[in-house]
């Protein structure tokens, strides 16, 4: 969670920054020293029966802590107060690390962090993506017109974003009924403001396509967890989670930081084969792994299978998120050019 994901914030973070702020990118010698410590958190947990926890800790809150400073400077020099919430949610990620990594040499670790830190990155897609996945869209698809206009979420994504720290608080506190009542709500919400994304007409455009699969995830697995909570004896909390960790955070990674490396074709963004095919494989994983509790006991292990296209997704990854790691970065990085629209709000291209 900390590693993978850590790397997904702090990539997103570092390639949005110049977009929020209108400032250059951070320097080379920043990014080698990020890269150091992220390393360096991965390689001490190797020695983690070894080190003191002094280093550990060191390692592991030291990538995050670096990073938190590096967007406060970059924020507060452009004057952009309206991604606090961001900065927020990087500061709690730092303290579980923390958490995490100093009971590494105890009998056991909270039980309740795991749980915080799945939702912590599920409120990070619901903040990043509920915003992104609709202006893309709306830059993407041909001729929308003012009724099937792609609404903007600054007016209730507060609604949002709110009642999932909520959720997730309340879940945090008491993994019960209660708190998983909340998470379903919650869960019901995200789904609830696909309805003005165009989702239908998301396969009109592969990048799309991505980005619009990759948030059922959140939805699913904020319901199947909170339900987790609800009713234990029917599915359990440790199979849930993986719809928001495998299938949220998973997918979600591969079809944005998969944009770097998709065509250009002076239009909207179009994914490659390769890239499709890592995504169905690993968005496939994820529902052999969470469907796993309800296969048949005789027969192949699906949580076998499940890691087997797990790894085969992210091995085809590599290889289709290739030439945005060889060739020259074209920016934005994130989205192509926007198609210029008349008075009327219908397009020019």
């Amino acid at each position: 969670m900390f590693a993978t994901g850590g790397a997904a914030v702090g990539g997103y973070v570092l390639t949005a920054l110049t977009s929020w702020t209108g400032r250059p990118p951070v320097s080379t010698s920043e990014l080698k020293m990020l890269v150091g410590l992220w390393l360096m958190a991965r390689l001490s947990l190797v020695c983690a029966d070894f080190l003191p926890i002094a280093v550990l800790l060191a390692g592991a809150v030291g990538y995050f802590v670096v990073l938190g400073l590096v967007m406060v400077r970059e924020l507060v020099a452009a004057r952009v107060t309206s991604k606090v919430s961001l900065v927020l949610a990087l500061a709690v990620l730092t303290v579980l690390d923390g958490l995490f990594v100093g009971q590494l040499q105890e009998p056991g670790v909270l039980p309740w962090v795991p749980l915080a830190t799945v939702l912590v990155f599920a409120f990070l897609i619901s903040v990043v993506g509920g915003r992104a996945i609709p202006a893309f869209t709306r830059n993407s698809l041909p001729d929308i017109d003012a009724a099937l206009s792609v609404r903007s979420e600054c007016r209730h994504g507060a609604l949002y974003s709110g009642s999932l720290v909520l959720a997730a608080v309340s879940a945090v506190i008491f993994p019960d009924a209660w708190g998983g009542t909340g998470l379903i709500a919650a869960g019901g919400l995200q789904l609830w403001r696909m309805r003005d994304w165009q989702s239908l007409r998301a396969w009109q455009n592969s990048s799309l396509l991505l980005l619009h699969a990759a948030w059922v995830w959140l939805p699913a697995g904020l319901v199947l967890t909170g339900v987790a909570l609800v009713r234990p004896d029917l599915y359990s909390l440790k199979d849930a989670v993986h719809a928001l960790s495998m299938g949220a955070m998973g997918t979600m990674i591969v079809a944005v930081s998969g944009r770097a490396a998709m065509a250009r074709t002076g239009g909207p963004l179009v994914a490659g084969r390769a890239l499709l095919v890592a995504f169905v494989l690993i968005w496939l994983a994820t529902l052999a792994r969470v469907l796993a509790p309800f296969m048949p006991a005789r027969g192949a292990d699906p949580i076998a299978g499940a890691a087997i296209l797990w790894m085969a997704g992210w091995s085809i990854y590599l290889l289709a998120i290739r030439p945005a790691l060889s060739g020259p970065v074209m920016r934005p990085v994130f989205s192509g050019p926007r198609r210029q629209r008349d008075r009327s709000g219908r397009s020019n291209s």
